[in-house]
């Protein structure tokens, strides 16, 4: 079972994982910052305080919650399979590194 790390000695997999865990928080909080920034322009241009009662773009927010729902559980997955991923890698390389010493002391 524990013969080959996974993760560990693969640096494009550790690349590749910590871009996807990035595109899915971006995309879990992207209607909030979405959201704030556009009231935050219309704020600018207009003068007048702007808020979810007289902005398109004050309910854009609240969509937030659905997106952190879907995408920050996939993120949340996709961390706990990396730590084990990352705990197997572990244990692989200590037995490696145990059997190497082994040989090197009975020659």
């Amino acid at each position: 079972m524990f013969k080959k790390p996974f993760i560990l000695q693969r640096k494009r997999r550790i690349i590749g994982i910590i871009i996807v865990l990035i595109t899915l928080i971006l995309l879990a909080f992207s209607p909030l910052a979405l959201g704030l920034a556009m009231m935050n322009l219309e704020e600018i241009t207009t003068g007048k305080n702007v808020g979810e009662h007289n902005s398109v773009w004050g309910v854009l927010p609240w969509l937030s919650i659905g997106t952190m729902m879907i995408f920050l559980s996939l993120a949340l997955i996709l961390l706990i399979l990396t730590l084990v991923g990352i705990l197997h890698d572990a244990i692989v390389l200590i037995k490696r590194f145990k059997a190497d010493r082994d040989k090197e002391i009975l020659g």
